[in-house]
């Protein structure tokens, strides 16, 4: 692993049932609206906890060959070397050269999975989801190992095995004797002649890898452009989150409102809000998709509230987030001093955003309104 990224692995020894793998379709989800962006539906599980999307363009499809031929090479490259796994040599586990090469093939139906788990790991790179639930419930029975790593979708396969010269974990495999170690994991997962079918994928920061030793049968959804992809979050996560405006609160600003939190890796994840409420309308008036007014100079506390998964299912929390806002006189732009105010700034450029189009753009970094 090189020391731009950062990486884990995750394998079981659970067996699997011989021939291909029936896994049972998750449930259709219900999600509030991400505005222009569409919310990925993905045919996994999801988990209780609280509600947040990640914003991305995932990379899938247009790798596919790329992956295949860099884990295949790297199967070759082992081969050859005869590199040593589980207390033996490569070769004698895999005699046949050709077969061992061949014998990981990409899975349809493993894309959902990693696109999921790949969205997941943007809130705080861990190979448990929220509420401490494994990996492996996202679809269960459907992967026997996990790669994770902040590297690139092309660089995934070189950050797991070969990056990282002396401290690469193809030199820590020789090291452990093939064992599956904390510093082997990702390598050992490629080079296990039982995984033969993988799926991989990049979402925002973080690319996921998967691996089964059986086929999984379905081919789900395929995803063009951004998306919002849902995940659960720890509820906690909430008293963190930053509530944010696209105009200003100076007094005639106006815009919409943003509420996030952040991920690992400067990474914000949007929360979508169920409802929001103004303490004092005079001062700061809210709308119910999510726009405001500053009207006068005072104090407001905003209220937005968050939602919740429950069983697969989404439902606003009993809770508000609330934070308490100061709306101020806008300063006249330039004085004495020849300056201009940050708050007039920051009106000037949602002006510029709004006419040029963008905000959707902006609102995508700060948060969304259902």
């Amino acid at each position: 692993m090189s020391v731009r990224t950062r990486a884990l692995a995750l394998s079981t020894i659970a067996a699997l049932t011989a021939g291909a793998l029936s896994v049972p379709a998750a449930s259709a989800e219900s999600y509030p609206s991400a505005g222009a962006v569409p919310v990925a539906q993905l045919d996994i599980n999801q988990v209780d906890g609280g509600l947040a999307y990640v914003y991305a363009t995932p990379v899938l499809q247009s790798h596919i060959d790329t992956v295949t031929r860099q884990l295949r090479e790297l199967r070759a490259r082992a081969w050859d070397a005869n590199l040593p796994l589980n207390g033996a040599s490569l070769r004698d586990v895999a005699p046949d050269r050709t077969a061992y090469i061949n014998g990981m093939s990409w899975s349809r139906g493993l894309e959902h999975v990693a696109l999921q788990r790949a969205a997941e790991e943007n809130f705080d790179f861990d190979h448990q989801r929220a509420g401490g639930a494994e990996a492996w419930t996202a679809k269960p029975g459907a992967f026997s190992a996990e790669n994770l790593t902040s590297a690139t979708m092309s660089e995934a396969i070189a950050s797991w095995s070969t990056d990282g010269g002396s401290n690469s974990e193809w030199n820590k495999l020789i090291r452990s004797n093939g064992y599956f170690t904390d510093g082997t994991g990702h390598l050992h997962n490629m080079l296990n002649p039982d995984n033969r079918y993988f799926a991989q994928a990049q979402v925002g920061n973080t690319t996921a890898g998967h691996y089964s030793t059986e086929r999984v049968s379905g081919a789900p959804e395929r995803l063009e452009g951004r998306h919002a992809f849902p995940i659960a979050v720890p509820e906690s996560a909430f008293s963190r989150a930053d509530i944010r405006f696209t105009g200003g609160t100076h007094v005639g600003d106006s815009g919409s409102i943003g509420l996030s939190i952040s991920g690992w890796g400067g990474a914000r994840l949007a929360v979508p809000g169920a409802s929001v409420s103004s303490s004092n309308p005079e001062v700061l008036a809210v709308h119910p998709d999510g726009t405001y007014e500053a009207l006068q100079e005072g104090t407001a506390e905003l209220s937005i509230t968050p939602f919740l998964m429950r069983n697969g299912k989404t439902r606003p929390s009993g809770e508000a987030i609330s934070q308490t806002v100061k709306v101020s006189k806008k300063p006249a732009i330039g004085g004495a001093a020849g300056g201009s105010s940050a708050g007039a700034a920051i009106g000037i450029i949602a002006v510029i955003v709004a006419v040029l189009g963008i905000g959707t753009q902006v609102l995508r970094y700060m948060g969304l309104w259902q």
